[in-house]
């Protein structure tokens, strides 16, 4: 029983320890195996870009592309397609189509039910016109012509009774005019009596009008004066409100500004410190060194460029010329001095280890001074906001 334990026992531990080499070979494989990229771009009439990332001998694939304004992104894993940015836009074009087929398919399927609705109609009219129905319209047709011909009697006896109710009513409007003509000499009469007595009334009220009119007057002066006195408090008032304004508008710029020349002084005070120093160049070192490791291995390109005046060609010659050291070995540089034009072609190859920018973050963040350096940035964000 016991050597049955014993065996288990020892079947598990290759198992765990098979998969612990297992795990240990994959986290190797992920840090020294490189990612290698490879970009290769060209400008002349059009701009064409080609880029490769591939990682494990192949078995993570990235393929980038961009022609005639188009980018394509293909991302393989162990051969399958795990994404393509095209993809998207062929399964919207294909939704769009069975969309548009669906719509179409309705439509015609409306027309053909509307077409038999209206065969349905045409022929249930067909059915409604019998002789019976025909009779009975005429029947209907001659008894409204025998209606029309009674009203026409009948507005002939009308007639001859109303021509004596007009010759009555005639006879009794010449009578009311005399009426009112007697009427109307009577009441100018009235009204020239009328206008003798406004006449005196307007004289005597004439010399009370002319007081009323002085007092109005002067009314009117005080009141405006006494406006004019009001509105100009008011602008005083106005006028106290707008330098009381002023006055804490410049107050609190004045504290913004001592408040910036305080955070200055922190800053400058905080670049300033030895800890801080080593640490800002320990971490410029790192970066460095990043970047170097993360650099084209090889890298070979021709530029061909011109403004169409010689000066600012020059000028732009002589600023790239100042980085000559940096890519005088990789890139050839044509300027053109008589045309305007920029093309060229460019191509780099690298590859990165995990490994190395493991390694390179670990120093960075084990070192004391970085530790304090990024403590005293913190403490300074704090009194900064």
């Amino acid at each position: 029983m016991l050597h049955i334990l014993l065996l288990i026992l020892k079947i598990i531990g290759i198992v765990i320890a098979v998969l612990l080499g297992l795990l240990l070979f994959a986290v190797l494989v992920v840090l020294f195996v490189p990612i290698r990229y490879r970009f290769e771009g060209k400008k002349y009439s059009d701009i064409v870009v080609k880029g490769k990332v591939t990682w494990a001998f192949g078995l993570v694939h990235l393929r980038i592309l961009f022609l005639q304004e188009k980018l394509s992104i293909v991302l393989r894993i162990a051969g399958y397609r795990f994404f393509d940015n095209n993809d998207s836009g062929k399964k919207k074009q294909k939704k769009k189509k069975q969309k548009n087929k669906k719509q179409k398919n309705k439509k015609h399927q409306s027309e053909v039910d509307s077409l038999e609705i209206e065969k349905e109609l045409n022929s249930t009219e067909i059915k409604s016109s019998d002789p019976m129905m025909k009779i009975n319209h005429q029947n209907k047709a001659i008894n409204n012509s025998l209606d029309t011909k009674k009203e026409n009697d009948i507005s002939e006896t009308d007639t001859e009774s109303d021509n004596k109710v007009i010759e009555d009513e005639f006879s009794k409007i010449s009578e009311n005019k005399e009426n009112v003509l007697s009427d109307l000499q009577s009441i100018d009469k009235f009204g020239e009596a009328l206008e003798n007595e406004e006449e005196i009334e307007e004289e005597r009220e004439g010399k009370i009008s002319f007081l009323r009119r002085l007092i109005n007057k002067l009314k009117q002066v005080c009141v405006k004066i006494k406006r004019f006195f009001i509105t100009i408090g008011n602008k005083i008032k106005n006028l106290k409100n707008v330098f009381r304004k002023l006055k804490e508008k410049f107050l609190s710029i004045w504290k913004l500004i001592q408040g910036l020349w305080e955070k200055k002084s922190k800053v400058v005070a905080f670049f300033q410190s030895e800890e801080n120093k080593a640490g800002i160049k320990l971490g410029l070192f790192s970066i460095w060194r990043l970047l170097k490791h993360i650099a084209p291995t090889k890298a070979k390109g021709y530029i061909h460029f011109g403004s169409g005046d010689p000066a600012t060609t020059g000028q732009a010659l002589g600023a790239a010329a100042a980085f000559y050291g940096y890519y005088g070995k990789y890139v050839k540089v044509e300027p053109d001095f008589e045309e305007e034009v920029l093309e060229g072609e460019l191509f780099i190859k690298g590859r990165i280890r995990l490994f190395n920018l493991l390694i390179i973050g670990i120093k960075l963040l084990r070192d004391e001074n970085f530790k304090r350096f990024i403590k005293n940035t913190k403490l300074l964000k704090e009194e900064i906001l």
